[in-house]
């Protein structure tokens, strides 16, 4: 498969946005790039960026999924429902300016992604694996740099200059570990028997990442997910 730049671009915006939480954690805190909520903002910005395809912006459109749409409206008008009544800041300007933003942020991903080709079908999977890879190798790069880690200790990045035990939210990483999961099964098909060994070797690396965070809902997804493939197979 050759190399495209413009769909491989675009499967990058699309993994910053959907999955690039563990990536913008280890480069902010465990690296140093930015300590504060600006360069997270950053970050996302920049998928949105790689979305858009010069060419096929505001004029191509691409018929998406209309069941899995309409759940997903439904979900978010609910969401914005719950928010308005059931929210006790809501009345608050700041509280109200960042729960919008947060509704703009997801209708902008909404927007940008009905403009990607079906053509990234062929990149996706390939960039995924290493996409989620990079994050399990950026876990154990964080843990590692960690004086105040303990084996058994549930993994995730430090906040800070490692000078204080306070750590990160591993469900992030674990997602990224389940992403890594599925993403190397079904690549599983590819006939280059190099990224086939690498393919196998992302699944197990990831299955261990999801041990290493401890997260059990991503751990009992998965156990669902495999008992599933194995009844229906």
């Amino acid at each position: 498969m050759p190399f495209n730049f413009k769909y491989s671009r675009q499967v990058l915006g699309i993994f910053i946005i959907f999955m690039g939480a563990p990536l913008v954690y280890f480069f902010k805190e465990t690296l140093g790039f930015g300590g504060s909520s600006n360069f997270t903002i950053l970050s996302y910005a920049l998928g949105f960026g790689l979305m858009i395809a010069p060419g096929d912006f505001l004029k191509k459109f691409y018929k998406p999924n209309l069941p899995a749409l309409r759940l997903g409206l439904f979900f978010l008008g609910m969401s914005i429902i719950y928010m308005v009544v059931y929210n006790n800041d809501y009345t608050e300007t700041a509280y109200l300016i960042r729960d919008v933003g947060y509704y703009i942020f997801i209708f902008t991903y909404l927007f940008l992604i009905m403009s990607v080709s079906n053509e990234i079908k062929d990149y996706f999977l390939p960039l995924i694996v290493v996409l989620t890879f990079i994050g399990s190798i950026a876990l154990v790069y964080s843990i590692v740099k960690n004086p105040h880690y303990m084996l058994g200790q549930r993994a995730t990045v430090q906040f800070g200059d490692g000078s204080t035990e306070s750590s990160g939210n591993p469900h992030v990483y674990a997602r990224n570990g389940y992403a890594g999961i599925i993403a190397s099964y079904l690549y599983l098909k590819v006939k280059n028997l190099y990224w086939r060994i690498f393919t196998w070797f992302n699944l197990f690396f990831s299955g261990v990442i999801i041990l290493l965070t401890q997260t059990r809902a991503i751990f009992l997804s998965t156990l669902i997910i495999i008992a599933m493939y194995f009844f229906m197979g």
